[in-house]
């Protein structure tokens, strides 16, 4: 929701883990599939584990790159309490929940939407600004200062850069800045789980770290077994952008993966 063909909503509710889980289970029912495997990144690798817990009978596997599992909390705990406490690198996450809309307001059009997308994917600028600190959010003087040059994304050829731009600009950063709204409405959602889910997902899992994520750090991963009891882990030296920086490595491990544990050995692909 919120990217490209996706279309976007003034809703939060239609931005949640559970609203999604909900889609899924729409979109196999019409196309008649009674067992799927889920894999995700980023929002996607949330997505995929709620989603095993509230569909138990039609999830079999799950996959997720450089995202680690977040169990059910009991207590609400805002981002700013998050940034405060354990997780200082989700600073950048209060700055795009803004209820001012801070990001909204800077990147439209296609020139700040090239520049802030560049950015993100890794290119810097020519003063040798970067498009976003962890802790802090988005430059969004960067991204307004057309005069300051900013270097090709080293993860994207130009014809696929402009692809990402187009498709950003069908419904603009609101959307996708509204994931970071959420999160006071998945915690209500996961206090509806059934008891067995609360306590985590009961399907294999491969869970794929990314070595060098500078928000999503190995140490976040320490512990997933006690959540998830049949867990594979894997590894890949890569940023948070392992799709892109290392797709074979990432590849092989869920093909690996796949044959291994939910084939069982008895196939190959």
């Amino acid at each position: 929701m919120g990217y490209g063909e996706t279309g976007t909503s003034s809703r939060l509710s239609d931005f949640t883990y559970r609203t999604h889980a909900e889609a899924i289970s729409g979109i196999a029912k019409a196309i008649g599939a009674h067992r799927i495997i889920l894999g995700g990144h980023d929002w996607g690798g949330m997505v995929v584990y709620r989603a095993a817990q509230w569909l138990p009978d039609l999830v079999s596997h799950v996959f997720s790159v450089a995202t680690p599992y977040m169990g059910v909390q009991e207590k609400y705990v805002s981002n700013e309490e998050l940034v405060k406490g354990p997780l200082p690198q989700f600073g950048y996450q209060t700055q795009l929940a803004s209820v001012e809309e801070k990001v909204e307001k800077v990147v439209h059009g296609e020139v700040r939407m090239r520049r802030f997308l560049t950015g993100m994917y890794g290119g810097k600028a020519k003063s040798g600004r970067v498009a976003l600190t962890p802790e802090y959010g988005v430059d969004l003087e960067m991204v307004a200062d057309e005069s300051d040059a900013i270097a090709p994304s080293p993860l994207f050829n130009e014809e696929e850069m402009d692809y990402y731009v187009q498709q950003f600009l069908k419904n603009g950063i609101h959307g996708p800045c509204n994931w970071y709204r959420t999160r006071k409405l998945n915690h209500e959602d996961d206090q509806q789980l059934p008891d067995p889910a609360k306590s985590g997902v009961q399907q294999p899992v491969l869970f794929i770290q990314a070595l060098y994520d500078n928000v999503l750090k190995p140490e976040m991963s320490k512990g997933m077994e006690r959540s998830i009891k049949h867990l594979t882990r894997g590894e890949v030296p890569a940023s948070h952008w392992a799709l892109w920086h290392t797709p074979q490595k990432t590849n092989k491990l869920i093909k690996d993966w796949v044959e291994g544990v939910v084939l069982g050995g008895k196939s190959k692909l």
